[in-house]
């Protein structure tokens, strides 16, 4: 009995692991997608690219502080 549930609680910490670090590696994407849109999203906006850096730091400020 106790060899069956130290198997699960092992099981279901690797399961966890694995899917913060997916999570990690979401999140992680999801930024690293801005970055090389930033001109684009410049230009359609007709604002400078400065201009809209400051639009995605201060969100990242927020995102960092939470609600």
């Amino acid at each position: 009995m106790l060899t069956k549930l130290s198997t699960f609680a092992r099981n279901e910490a690797i399961r966890r692991t694995f899917g913060y670090y997916f999570l990690f590696i979401c999140l992680g994407l999801d930024s690293a997608v801005l970055g090389p849109t930033l001109p684009a999203l410049a230009s359609q906006t007709s604002s400078r690219l400065g201009q809209m850096g400051l639009v995605f730091l201060v969100g990242a400020i927020g995102y960092t502080l939470g609600p």
